[in-house]
């Protein structure tokens, strides 16, 4: 039938088959002509497990994308949990290199075999019948559209590495507001398929423009994150014991990027750059289907747009590998937590599932989820109990809850399991409540917090970096003194005649607009400052007031209200002000990590508090308005604002997390040259880069106070070209004019290659 495809049992089952054979000639013979291994491999590793799996659990999603993101969900378990398994496995036959190509094509051909084995027997009959849909004109326009942005990110990105001047990524971001425009107006009219569709492409283009800065690992906690997976690919084997620590203990960004290259023979840094956002750009569609069933489409969709135009989407979690597979689980978790059919054996074994996918690809981000899921359970009891007639004045009537205490303990018990028991990775976790519970009188302190809180809701105080140099300097030298003897350090009479100045960030010139304004008397700086400090409080706002107006029923863009979905809103308010009050959590974790993770719920909420209080239209506009601003459009076009990494070969982000050729070179020959008699000292950023690129562990403090006087030395390239270092203490970034000059009175220069410098 014409529009229709029929996919029956039998083609399933030689359709895999023939597949399989595919990729075991291209990975056999390394063939990738015109990246056709990659491309090929990637899309049976994506596909393949997760529909097999599907059919083995008789799991049946009727709608297309719900769908998808399952099959890629427990394809990306399928790919952790097999290699964990042959690792394990072949270890224990003294078997080396399990995780090699040689092993890894033949274990994983026999675990698809039984997949596809098990899968036929479960299912005595399979049709599939696929029917594409009609779309017209609006709809492919719609888009046609968003599929382009990723491309102008590729371009983007590739120019700003070439160091030419970038039309790209702005005429994309300004093109994304245009879209969401375009649907505020033509949104009735487009198939229903265009919106996750359409989500998916802009979050990958957001994610792009970030990922692909570089031709090295850019970013800060993907630095340690790419030393981990060197650690499991330089012998093809995952040991926990070789490196006791959380990151190695998140399969997310050991086993499963050396699956990624054993098996596509892709280039090992892209993995981390593109396939890893592949993955997570599907939370956009995740989030959307979640959304949906309480809202309509158009406001699902400005829910997931407000989600992924937050900062630290766009900035930070393309840095944030083994995050972004973690809150991948997560949104699928909630999918299947408010499922239509709660609580059905299927339901219970998928929330495990991905739960414990979710375990081992993140510590933080489960340890979080769990805090919301017990929070829900307690209080929805509590609540049932209708405590000073709350139940009845809200006119909700309790329902079977969604969240069994068995749920939640089978999660606690495997997070205690692969934490405590089998990789014993919660010394920080321990270390972060202790200082926590020290600290509880010093609750109204800055200095135990980071200044992400600054931008909570009642907060609008500056942060004091005169104050936080301070600090920094002071706790270097108290460090120094602890670890080692006087006579090695200099003397403070000598080190003290180099003063430690605080420096500015360093801002764009003034653009047309920007000059514009300042012909006006209006300083582009401010306007952009106290935008972003305005729009910091309004998304808050906005959140409660929202959740107001659905418990109270005033609004008609609410459907199917859940009670228990509201509990978890309010749930994740109260662990977002625990974090803000308490000491030392902030700086360990970060606000704006844990705002992105509880914006997968409370967006929705937020959206649906601006249609009730400013209308659809107004509300279209400021939400476009804070995309435009938050993505570094607004500050660009004006200028007189901090650079932004996706955008200028400059600023902060650009200076302390993009690995310059230089460095890398630099970074070798120290590597080849260096006596383990000696300690390196290098700044914070090229610590983890140091690590990341040879393996070598240097003290991350260049401070003339805390240097041995036989020490190496290492000064990257912003510390040569621009003579400052750009600092990370106390979970915030500051800049000091660095006294190099200390070094050339002091140290004997043994390298440099004009952009970076090595003392001894």
């Amino acid at each position: 039938m014409k529009g229709y495809m029929k996919i029956t049992k039998n083609r399933i089952f030689f359709g895999v088959l023939l597949m399989l054979q595919v990729l075991n000639l291209l990975v056999s013979l390394d063939i990738n002509y015109f990246f056709i291994r990659p491309i090929f491999g990637m899309a049976f590793l994506a596909f393949v497990p997760g529909v097999l799996l599907m059919l083995a659990l008789k799991i049946k999603k009727k709608i297309f994308w719900e769908a998808i993101v399952y099959v890629v969900g427990l394809s990306v378990t399928f790919l952790m949990f097999a290699g964990l398994i042959t690792n394990w496995v072949l270890t224990n036959w003294k078997i080396s290199e399990p995780l090699s190509t040689s092993h890894l094509i033949v274990v994983f051909n026999f675990f698809i075999i039984i997949l596809l084995i098990l899968a036929m027997a479960r299912n005595k009959r399979i049709v599939w019948t696929i029917k594409l849909p009609k779309l017209k004109f609006i709809d492919w326009l719609s888009l046609s559209i968003p599929s382009i942005f990723p491309v102008l990110a590729i371009f983007g990105a590739v120019t700003l590495n070439n160091d030419n001047f970038n039309p790209y990524t702005t005429t994309m971001l300004g093109s994304i507001a245009l879209w969401v425009v375009m649907v505020a107006i033509f949104g009735k009219k487009l198939d229903r398929n265009i919106y996750p569709a359409s989500l998916f492409f802009i979050s990958l283009a957001l994610l792009f423009m970030t990922s692909l800065r570089g031709w090295y690992t850019t970013g800060h906690d993907n630095q340690l994150e790419y030393f981990v997976f060197q650690l499991t690919k330089s012998d093809y084997t995952w040991d926990i014991s070789e490196y006791r620590d959380p990151y190695n203990a998140s399969l997310s960004i050991t086993i499963l990027p050396t699956v990624f290259y054993s098996l596509l023979g892709i280039n090992d840094v892209y993995i981390y750059k593109t396939i890893f956002q592949i993955i997570f750009s599907l939370i956009g569609v995740s989030l959307f289907l979640f959304f949906e069933r309480y809202t309509s489409r158009f406001v699902a969709l400005l829910s997931v747009f407000s989600f992924i135009s937050f900062p630290t989407f766009i900035n930070d979690m393309p840095m944030l590998n083994r995050q972004e597979i973690a809150m991948f689980f997560f949104s699928l978790v909630l999918l299947e937590l408010f499922a239509k059919t709660p609580r059905s054996k299927v339901n219970r074994i998928l929330f495990l599932i991905f739960g414990f996918s979710m375990v081992v690809s993140h510590y933080s981000t489960t340890y979080i989820a769990i805090a919301l899921f017990v929070f829900v359970y307690v209080a929805i009891h509590v609540l049932k109990k209708n405590p000073l007639g709350i139940m009845k004045k809200l006119k909700i009537r309790p329902t079977k809850s969604r969240l069994s205490l068995g749920m939640i303990l089978l999660l606690f018990a495997l997070t205690l399991l692969w934490n405590v028991q089998l990789t014993n990775t919660t010394t920080g976790l321990t270390r972060v409540i202790t200082e926590t519970y020290k600290n509880l009188g010093k609750t109204f302190s800055q200095d135990l917090k980071s200044g992400g809180v600054l931008y909570s809701l009642f907060s609008w105080q500056s942060l004091d970096k005169e104050e936080l140099l301070k600090d920094y300097v002071k706790t270097g030298i108290d460090e120094a003194r602890l670890r080692t003897s006087r006579d090695r350090l200099y003397d403070e009479a000598i080190y003290s005649e180099y003063a430690i100045n605080l420096v500015d960030d360093h801002r764009s010139p003034p653009r047309n607009i920007g000059q514009w304004l300042i012909n006006y008397q209006i300083d582009p700086f401010g306007v952009n400052f106290y935008l972003r400090q305005v729009i910091a409080k309004i998304i808050q706002v906005f959140m409660i007031i929202g959740l107001i107006v659905i418990l109270l029923r005033k609004s008609k863009f609410v459907k199917n209200l859940d009670f228990e979905y509201l509990v978890l809103v309010f749930a994740s308010f109260v662990t977002l002000a625990i974090f803000i009050v308490l000491p030392v959590l902030s700086i360990e974790y970060g606000t704006q990590r844990l705002f992105q993770q509880t914006l997968m719920i409370s967006s929705l909420p937020m959206v649906i508090g601006f249609f009730a209080f400013l209308g659809s239209r107004i509300s279209v506009a400021v939400l476009v308005t804070i995309f435009l601003s938050l993505s570094g459009f607004i500050p660009y076009i004006t200028g007189f604002y901090y650079p932004q990494l996706h955008l200028e070969n400059d600023g902060v982000y650009y200076d302390s997390y993009l690995l310059h050729k230089s460095e890398a070179e630099s970074m070798k020959w120290l590597s080849e040259n260096y006596s383990t008699l000696y300690d390196i000292y290098s700044t914070s950023s090229s610590h983890s880069k140091l690590k990341s690129l040879t393996g070598l562990f240097s003290y991350k403090n260049v401070l003339p106070g805390v240097l041995t006087k036989e020490a190496y030395v290492y000064l990257d390239y912003t510390n040569v070209d621009k003579q400052e270092d750009i600092v990370s203490h106390k979970g915030d970034l500051f800049i000091y004019k660095y006294p190099i000059k200390f070094l050339d009175q002091n140290k004997d220069l043994i390298y440099s290659n004009a952009e970076t410098i090595i003392y001894k």
